[in-house]
């Protein structure tokens, strides 16, 4: 029993070899199968293309077409008997193999088949199991010698190599002779999307570095033909409609687009020749639209707050911020530039911009707005003048007083652009035997005066306060402090000036120079006395002869009585 399952078991083993190499052949005439219709495919799509120029249309379905056919062929004649000599999916049948031995061993067909159904219907047939297996065994004998896989016969493929060599070879030939039938032919079903030039005997060259243009704005192309044969004029086609390129020699041409609102596809035409399609790409033109500039004045000027609109220029007092407010449109960053500094300010929100700086001196600006395609050329200087907080003046006038020479009497002006803050009279001794006063320093007092930018002072000083000895030295001067709430307080002086008390001897030689000096001037005095009496008694006998007094004599009446009270 055993000798029998042995004896069945190389059979199948026999049938299975068969199989695979059934599966094996298919796999080769599939490959050449396989090889020939993509080569025939690919050359008829090639040629076709090639010679016809086909648009982006039907290059792209001879493009998927091709690709169609490709995934079908190579499924059919290579994936499938692939998988199936592997033994992936179902396979043919035992009884289907016989039947293929059967045409090729005529004299086994029946009882290679009789033998699998006798095995089959072992379990089932109503004949003795060992009668049953003694015919199996018999018939297996028979077949024993028989070579099943050589029912198969691999070299029958040659005669089908014929179906990819000839397409093969047709290739080689036309790729020695002609190679661009292939090449551009197969690029441009590839590329199906792509424009291509029709071959000419010229080239189109536009000689601008980039075709993009900020919008409203005019755009000057620039073109130049090259070649063997050279057109002699050139049109520009937009949206079907033509335009004559303005020829500069008989290389080149030119055309302007007038306030190009979006981008502007165009192409080329000369001679009966187009140029690929070129595109004129149009960006949103950032700018600034608007702004105001709000004025915030340093506290010590009380001065209110100012906004200003559209006012680029700019004179402020020193320490004043501005804050600006910029109204944009198509911006994304706006660059504002300074004498020593760049800045680049980002959206508060949507096409505003905010932008604050304290001035402390003289600068200038520049803004320029900008998006991620493009950087705006437009600019516009403008100048920030900043005023100084300016030094405080004073004038100030003195008169000694004619009874005592130790009052000083002074009056003064001062004056500051924003504001004084105090005047002060300040005084040194230079000079003194009293080491106190001398180490004392500068001494300064306080004066009183009106509000406001302009101010008028009035100062006594009493050097008897100061207990001033004779032959003392000192000196003097006024000062005016500002308001300046930026740099620090600024000050001024008055023209400074000495004082020396006289000496004891100095003291008495003045007094006895004014004693000499009165007794002069009441000789003087006496001399001029007589002269008036003189006057009124000559005067008086006048008028004791005139019974009625004129113009004259009461003018001369008035006169003499003036000059007697400048005597007295």
């Amino acid at each position: 029993m055993k000798g029998s399952t042995n004896s069945y078991n190389i059979l199948i083993a026999k049938l299975d070899e068969f199989i695979r190499k059934y599966y094996k052949n298919r796999l080769i005439r599939g490959i050449i199968y396989t090889v020939g219709i993509l080569v025939v495919a690919l050359l008829a799509a090639a040629v076709l293309e090639y010679y016809s120029r086909l648009n982006s249309v039907w290059r792209g379905i001879l493009f998927f077409t091709w690709l169609g056919l490709t995934a079908y062929v190579l499924v059919r004649f290579i994936f499938i008997p692939l998988s199936k000599l592997y033994r992936f999916g179902a396979v043919i049948s035992y009884e289907q193999a016989s039947e293929i031995i059967g045409n090729h061993f005529t004299d086994v067909k029946d009882k290679l088949l009789n033998t699998l159904q006798l095995k089959h219907s072992e379990s089932t047939s109503t004949i003795p199991t060992a009668l049953l297996q003694a015919g199996i065994d018999q018939k297996i004998a028979e077949l024993q010698p028989v070579p099943f896989k050589s029912a198969i016969n691999l070299k029958t493929n040659y005669k089908y190599l014929k179906y990819a060599l000839i397409p093969m070879l047709l290739l080689v030939v036309i790729l020695f002779t002609n190679s661009r039938i292939i090449t551009e032919g197969t690029n441009r079903i590839v590329n199906y999307n792509t424009f291509f030039e029709q071959e000419a005997p010229f080239q189109f060259d536009i000689l601008n570095a980039d075709l993009e243009i900020m919008q409203n704005e005019d755009f000057d192309l620039e073109l130049k033909v090259t070649g063997e044969e050279l057109p002699a004029e050139v049109y520009l086609e937009i949206d079907g409609n033509r335009f004559k390129m303005e020829k500069k020699d008989k290389l080149n041409f030119g055309y302007t687009f007038k306030n190009l609102q979006k981008n502007t596809d165009f192409r080329f035409y000369a001679s009966e020749f187009y140029s690929k399609e070129n595109t004129l790409k149009v960006v949103a033109k950032p700018f600034v639209s608007g702004f105001k500039a709000t004025l915030v004045y340093p506290s010590y000027l009380g001065k209110k707050n100012e906004v200003v609109e559209n006012a680029g220029d700019l004179t402020l007092p020193t320490g004043t911020t501005v804050k600006w407010d910029f109204s944009t449109r198509n911006t994304e960053q706006l660059d504002v530039k300074f004498k020593d500094t760049l800045y680049n300010i980002t959206p508060l929100s949507g096409n505003r911009f905010q932008f604050s700086r304290r001035f402390l001196r003289e600068n200038f600006y520049i803004v320029k707005a900008a998006n991620k395609e493009v950087r705006s050329k437009d600019s516009v200087l403008y100048n920030i003048n900043v005023i100084p907080d300016a030094y405080p003046s004073i004038k100030v006038q003195e008169t000694q007083d004619s009874l005592s020479t130790k009052l000083t009497y002074f009056t003064g002006e001062a004056s500051d652009d924003y504001g004084i803050r105090k005047i002060t009279f300040n005084y040194q001794f230079l000079k003194s035997d009293d080491p106190a006063k001398m180490k004392a320093g500068i001494q300064s007092i306080t004066i009183p005066s009106g509000g406001g930018a302009d101010r008028q002072f009035y100062h006594i000083w009493d050097l008897a306060q100061i207990n001033l000895q004779p032959s003392e030295e000192l000196e003097y001067y006024f000062e005016v402090f500002d308001n300046d709430g930026v740099n620090g307080s600024k000050s001024s002086k008055s023209l400074v000036k000495t004082f020396r008390a006289p000496t004891l001897k100095e003291v008495e030689a003045d007094i006895a120079k004014s004693s000499e000096a009165i007794k002069e001037k009441m000789k003087d005095a006496m001399k001029q006395t007589k002269k008036i009496d003189k006057q009124i008694r000559d005067l008086q006998k006048k008028l004791v002869e005139k019974k009625k007094l004129d113009w004259q004599d009461k003018k001369q009446i008035e006169e003499l009585l003036k000059q007697q009270q400048e005597l007295q």
